[in-house]
């Protein structure tokens, strides 16, 4: 436990220094034409079909529904007996969230507007994307959750590669559909790692200060 918490820890400050990164390049521009470019490669791959695909990643994506998976998440481990988990799951995504809203209240990076759209135009700032960041967030936690209790290495396999196809299609919705940059959707993934290997590794060394280990069993 003590090396997972110093791999979480090595893992916050990495985490860190790419956003410190990430962020310069976009106060200075650099990114901007990537940006703008690669937006324009997506929309003009745009048809109906994943115009409908899209519009369903961005939902499940949202605060609403990403909520309402939490709830049903948290009931799940409290059902299965896993109370620290289902804490964990609430912290992980609250956080997320929190952090967020910061972030953007701090750089004020306004919404795109590259191409001409019939939806009405989001008020709120652009960096980072709080579809990724809650995502990453929710789905990384799932992915703990996965690692502490399925038993079967398939099953394991599968249900991080479900976790990781659901974050990035989120995040890539939103390109798609013309309301963040590349660089929002990359920041947000950013800060949800920053974010759940800081709590993880906070976690890990409380427990063993406290001397606890929850029960490692299957579903």
């Amino acid at each position: 436990m003590a090396g997972f918490a110093f791999i979480g820890i090595v893992g916050a400050v990495i985490f860190g220094k790419l956003f410190e990164e990430l962020s310069e390049s976009i106060f200075r521009k650099q990114s901007a034409q990537m940006d703008k470019s690669f937006s324009l490669w997506v929309h003009r791959h745009a048809n109906p079909i994943l115009d409908v695909i899209f519009r369903f990643f961005t939902l499940i994506g949202g605060i609403f529904s990403v909520t309402i998976l939490t709830g049903i998440g948290f009931r799940v481990l409290l059902w299965r007996k896993h109370p620290h988990a289902a804490w964990l799951l609430i912290l992980g995504v609250g956080g997320g969230v929190t952090i967020d809203q910061i972030l953007k209240f701090f750089f004020r990076r306004l919404r795109p507007q590259l191409w001409v759209s019939t939806e009405p135009r989001l008020k709120s700032y652009s960096f980072p994307s709080g579809h990724a960041t809650v995502t990453f967030c929710l789905c990384g936690i799932l992915s703990w959750v996965g690692y502490k209790f399925i038993r079967q290495p398939y099953a394991f396999t599968a249900w991080v590669i479900l976790m990781g196809f659901w974050t990035v299609m989120v995040g890539l919705s939103r390109v798609y559909r013309g309301v963040h940059y590349l660089t929002d959707v990359v920041g947000g993934f950013i800060c949800g790692g920053f974010w759940l290997t800081l709590l993880l590794s906070g976690i890990s060394i409380f427990d063993r200060l406290k001397g606890k280990q929850e029960p490692q069993e299957n579903f």
